[in-house]
């Protein structure tokens, strides 16, 4: 299918550059240049990427174009016959703030502000190519555009809102680059230019103001009369060229001190160039490119586009219509050339349109729905109010019914007599609705596709045109996927043929049964086709009667033939689609969506397409491919109300009155909306004070006063407390201990779970101490010539020393250790002390060597888990399944307390939920880590979850037996070798097979196995947790008996004084006793 072509609109006013007398502007992937009223297409790269910024040296007749990818591609060409130079890859990770030749065209120098500011610069080698010279560091800020100035070669000037920052001395080896920067005193800097007086800045109100750099001063230079800020300023020689927010241009004569208003454009001044001899200037706006005749002050537009981005295009008539976000409107008439736009004040955003009969629907974000009857101009008709919500979405039947939708209701109305009239509401949708399309064949009902993958039949019965009596939901189909566009292509009164673009990148049909009950499972598709693999589809439309028109985020348009869709389809198991596509046309640039608006056009010939930007194609068919095109005419003409269209008296008053009511609503709708907004920015103004009595007021805004610096002192000294306990619990409890308290939970009862010991850090001189005191005890019991009381007590055999007794836990200090009977000694006291917190500490570390070898047995057994949960996964893949069971793999059970650096962690569930709510929370403050997706993500990040081959019988069926083919030879027809070919052919199907059902067998028993693997190693696991519990238990006890003890031999060396001080309160109570008796005998 060969094709024709052209565009319309520009990327942005960094994708303009004039070159001579032509004019070079990127629009989308690619870069027309326009001469006159003739323009042709140049794709600089591969034509997937979006071009950003061009440059243009007049000395090397080079020209640079920037590519954004994953990272920014430079593209050098020779101009004019556009080869290519060089290719300079990752001259910036994200994107290019601005780029510029400097003007003498040897050097290049690009701006970037992410991930962080700096200024690349280029040089030119030998007139032919580009080498990287220096790379400039900058302050972490957004600036705008760059600066060079008139005669220097080694400096260059950036600048933001409130500073110019001048980079010098670029190319001495000797020494790093200087950088100055130059404040702007509170003041706001709109643009900067480097003039032979110094550097210029533009400022509000038509103000420009002049920076020496030398003598490092800042003075008034300039100011255009009756202008807003100063958006743009370049200079040649000792000619200031000044551009203002409010479009005026003027030119000022340096050397004579002459302002002059040069011209006045519509839009806001973004960009200005000069050309070499001076003699014009092209002024770039939002919406126009002008080129400027600076000598006779003649104007002429050389490039227009949309003054919002594209909202959708249709075709109504002959005319190709596109609605804007701005809610502007533009009209192309192919056999004029012409392009009308149509400007409106509602001041409302449009989100979506449709086409009915000769009118176009916009839907807005207020809720309102308006009409616009196309014929020789654009003509205002009606204004609806559907409901309070943002409206999304609309459709319409092409006779006279609409739908429209704000994701959870969806509304009927009708246009009739070019007056828009509802119908009807339905809200019972379980999810938002995300599309809407009507049936075909003149049913009246309407299919929603919801973003949970269910499909809604709308059933609308009415028995008048003005409302429907019943609106109810006739069957609901839920498939394997959301959809992202569908199309309704046959209809039955058993089936539904439907194509879908799927969120999962695939393109698909399903066949949808009107009878059959209401399903849990999910359908799956007929046929499966990757129109747009990589990326996904995103729009649908009908082309003619037997082909549909794709859209998709890859920039493709692709024409499929769904002729043998149009008809009852028998159910069989999902398949790929044989057939290819009847053509593939790359269109547009990758990224921003794509492509999101699609129309038929030229008699079902051609296509129109745009995207979430304001550049948009049109193809036709015709003759061979050519890249040029005639230039269309644009014109800008007035929307006509409803005053000045021909009507009736009683259809102008109908009219009338219809509009005033929906102007009133939809201005009530406003009003309502500004008195919310008044009273949430006055209430809080409104002081409580205001309501006191004058007398009250003065006691009041003391007890104010007395109560704020009471709760700021509260505050500092709570919070002064909090740290200092803070402080105390980590130098003191935490950073002091050796082992610090964890714990082990359960793989599948979190209430199971076993602590450790924490245990100190060690003393050296303690150790050492420890060690001596062994060595004495040693010493004493090789002697043994001393008396103890307890070899004088006879204990029956089973009554042991408590103290010696034996355990699992080994070790000499226990056989060191005095009878308790035998510490009477201030000396046997303090041995026995340390003896016993040796013995104590000697047990508490033996538990927690085994306590850390269950932690890694622990985690190894869930790395092993893991992996066969994975294992099971894949396997499930292979045996085709796309949806997982709850029950097929282990989820162990997780508790955040195992690690022990949680103890300075403080989640939202231990705070009091009344503090909570009063806490100011920040998106970027909290992250709600799950374990099962962190474990999800480590496996991604590890390679393991790769795609795995369904088992399926893949025997190819000979072409002379496919019956879609046209090979096939009737069975009856077929030669003897055709025979022998189908024999084997069904032989090899047999094998197969068997083959594959034994291996589908064998894998299920290997699901089962690995399960059953999972179970067996948590219940280990489980069981050495529970048996660690009861060793734990009996650890504590010994422990505890072993602390008894010391507090025994602690009283022996405190008994001698305790009786001391007793007997000498004895004696003090002897003297006193005297005294007060001879008191009482005297009174």
């Amino acid at each position: 299918m060969s094709l024709n072509g052209f565009i319309i609109g520009f990327n942005s006013s960094s994708a303009v550059c004039p070159v001579a007398n032509t004019l070079l502007v990127g629009a989308g992937s690619c870069v027309v240049a326009k001469r006159g009223g003739e323009s042709n297409q140049w794709v600089p790269g591969d034509g997937r990427y979006r071009i950003d910024h061009l440059a243009y040296s007049p000395l090397s007749r080079l020209i640079c174009v920037t590519e954004t990818r994953l990272n920014v591609v430079l593209h050098v060409f020779s101009y004019p016959e556009f080869n290519r130079v060089q290719k300079v890859e990752e001259v910036a990770k994200v994107e290019v703030q601005d780029m510029q030749f400097s003007p003498n065209g040897e050097i290049l120098a690009l701006l970037t502000c992410i991930p962080c500011s700096s200024v690349t610069v280029f040089t030119l080698q030998r007139g032919r190519t580009l080498e990287r010279r220096i790379s400039v560091e900058l302050a972490d800020k957004f600036w705008k555009y760059l600066a060079f100035p008139p005669q220097r070669k080694d400096c260059v000037a950036v600048w933001d809102a409130g500073e110019v920052a001048l980079i010098s001395e670029l190319f001495l080896l000797s020494s790093p680059s200087n950088v100055v920067s130059l404040d702007s005193h509170g003041k706001e800097f709109y643009s900067c230019c480097w003039s032979a007086y110094g550097i210029l800045c533009g400022l509000q109100q038509g103000a420009i103001i002049l920076f020496d750099e030398l003598k490092m001063e800042m003075q008034d230079h300039l100011t255009c009369p009756g202008s807003g800020a100063v958006t743009y300023i370049v200079s040649a020689n000792a000619f200031l060229l000044v551009g203002t927010e409010d479009g005026a241009i003027f030119g000022y004569n340096m050397d004579e001190k002459e302002l002059e208003l040069l011209l006045r454009v519509e839009y806001s001044v973004e960009r200005l160039f000069l050309s070499e001899n001076g003699s014009d200037a092209v002024i770039v706006t939002q919406a126009e490119v002008t080129k400027l005749d600076l000598n006779n002050k003649q104007s002429a537009v050389m490039c227009v586009r949309e003054t919002g981005n594209t909202v959708r295009v249709l075709t109504v008539g002959d005319y190709v219509i596109s609605v804007s976000e701005d809610g502007s409107l533009m009209r192309y008439d192919k056999e004029k050339n012409i392009i009308c736009q149509f400007t409106t004040e509602f001041g409302d955003q449009a989100i979506d349109a449709c086409a009915v009969r000769s009118a176009v629907i916009v839907v807005y974000h207020s809720g309102c729905v308006r009409s616009f009857i196309v014929n020789g101009g654009f003509t205002f008709s009606s204004q609806i109010t559907l409901g309070e919500m943002p409206l999304t979405l609309c459709d319409s039947d092409g006779v006279s019914s609409l739908a429209a939708s704000d994701g959870n209701t969806v509304y009927f109305f009708a246009l009739q007599d070019n007056l828009l009239y509802p119908r009807g509401s339905l809200n019972s949708f379980t999810s938002q609705v995300k599309k809407i399309r009507w049936n075909i064949g003149g049913h009246l009902s309407v299919f929603a596709a919801c973003t949970n993958g269910e499909i809604n039949m709308v059933q609308c019965i009415g028995t008048d045109g003005s409302s429907f009596d019943t609106v109810a939901v006739e069957a609901v189909w839920r498939l394997d996927y959301p959809v992202n566009d569908f199309l309704p292509l046959y209809l039955d009164d058993d089936v539904v043929n439907i194509l879908v673009h799927s969120v999962d990148n695939d393109t698909k049909l399903y066949v949808l049964e009107r009878r059959r009950e209401r399903d849990i499972k999910p359908l799956r598709p007929l046929f499966l086709m990757r129109d747009h693999e990589g990326s996904g589809g995103s729009v649908l439309q009908y082309f003619g009667k037997t082909a549909v028109l794709s859209g998709g985020a890859d920039g493709k348009v692709v024409v499929r033939d769904v002729s043998h869709y149009l008809l009852k389809l028998t159910p069989i198991p999902p398949s790929k689609e044989k057939r290819r596509p009847q053509g593939e046309f790359p269109i547009r640039h990758m990224g921003k969506g794509g492509i999101t608006s699609l129309c038929a056009w030229n008699g079902d010939c051609g296509f129109v397409c745009g995207g979430h930007d304001r550049v948009i194609h049109f193809i036709t068919s015709g003759e061979p491919i050519s890249d040029s095109w005639k230039e269309p005419v644009w014109k800008k003409e007035k929307l006509l109300g409803v005053s000045d269209a021909m009507q009736t008296p009683m259809e102008g008053s109908s009219t009338l009155g219809e509009f005033t009511r929906s102007s009133v609503l939809s201005d009530l709708t406003e009003i309502r909306a500004e008195v919310n907004k008044l009273l949430k920015e006055r209430s809080s103004a409104v002081h409580v004070e205001d309501f006191l009595l004058p007398s009250q007021r003065e006691s009041f805004s003391a007890e104010c006063e007395l109560a704020i610096q009471k709760a700021k002192e509260d505050d500092y000294y709570r919070l002064l407390h909090n740290e200092f306990t803070q402080y105390i619990i980590r130098n003191e409890c935490w950073d002091t201990m050796e082992v610090p308290r964890a714990k082990v939970v359960s793989l599948n009862d979190l209430t199971v779970q076993v602590y450790n010991f924490h245990c100190r850090k060690a003393d050296p001189g303690e150790e050492k101490l420890l060690k001596k005191l062994k060595f004495l005890r040693m010493l004493q019991i090789k002697v043994g010539n001393y008396f103890t009381f307890s070899s004088l007590v006879k204990r029956r055999e089973s009554h042991s020393n408590p103290l010696q007794q034996e355990s699992d836990i080994a070790d000499e200090t226990s056989e060191l250790l005095y009878d308790a009977m035998d510490v009477y000694t201030n000396s046997r006291a303090v041995i026995q002390i340390h003896l016993l917190r040796g013995r104590i500490l000697k047990l508490k570390m033996a538990f927690n060597l085994r306590f850390d070898n269950l932690c890694e047995r622990k985690k190894r057994e869930l790395q092993r888990i893991e992996e066969r949960n994975g294992r099971c996964r894949r396997i499930l893949r292979q045996l085709g399944e796309t949806s997982i069971p709850m029950d097929l793999c282990f989820a162990p059970v997780f508790d955040v307390e195992e690690d022990p650096k949680t103890v300075f962690e403080v989640f939202d569930s231990e705070i009091d939920p009344e503090l909570l709510k009063l806490s100011k929370k920040n998106e970027n403050d909290a992250f709600i880590i799950s374990p099962t997706d962190e474990a999800a993500l480590k496996t991604w990040m590890d390679g393991l979850e790769k795609d795995a081959d369904v088992l399926a019988v893949k025997v190819t069926l000979p072409a002379f037996a496919d019956e879609s083919l046209e090979q096939y030879v009737e069975p009856e027809d077929r030669t003897e070798e055709q025979q022998r070919a189908y024999e084997q052919y069904e032989k090899q199907l047999a094998e197969q097979t068997i083959y594959v059902n034994e291996r589908k067998e064998a894998l299920r028993e290997e699901i089962a196995e690995l399960k059953r693997a999972n179970s067996d190693a948590a219940r280990a696991i489980d069981e050495e947790i529970s048996s660690l519990r009861r060793k734990r238990m009996e650890v504590a006890q010994l422990v505890d008996e072993l602390e008894s003890h010391q507090m025994n031999a602690l009283r022996r060396i405190f008994l001698p004084t305790t009786i001391l001080n007793e007997l000498l309160n004895i004696i003090k109570e002897k003297k006193r006793a005297p005294k007060s008796f001879e008191t009482t005998s005297e009174s």
